[in-house]
């Protein structure tokens, strides 16, 4: 669902020539901007990238004049390691 990605929030993370993690959103509407997805390659999980993904995410939001948002946690699809992040 190409067409919902929000190219001014969304980010990715290459290895080498290897996309390994993303964070992708959608503004839902002007004022609200969903995190969809966040991602890492299961090899850089206890790395921190998954985080700066976010952050990196986050921080782009922050620029910009949309006050809401949310996020969604499917806790039986998470891996392990970030029940302590969340």
């Amino acid at each position: 669902e190409e067409e919902l990605v929000d190219i001014e929030t969304s980010v990715g993370l290459r290895h080498g020539k290897e996309v390994v993690g993303w964070s992708i959103t959608h503004r839902t509407d002007p004022s609200t901007l969903t995190y969809l997805i966040l991602y890492i390659d299961s090899s850089l999980l206890q790395t921190g990238y998954g985080i700066q993904l976010l952050v990196e995410s986050i921080r782009r939001h922050k620029k910009l004049p949309i006050p809401h948002a949310v996020l969604e946690v499917n806790v039986k699809e998470i891996d392990p390691s970030w029940w302590h992040f969340l």
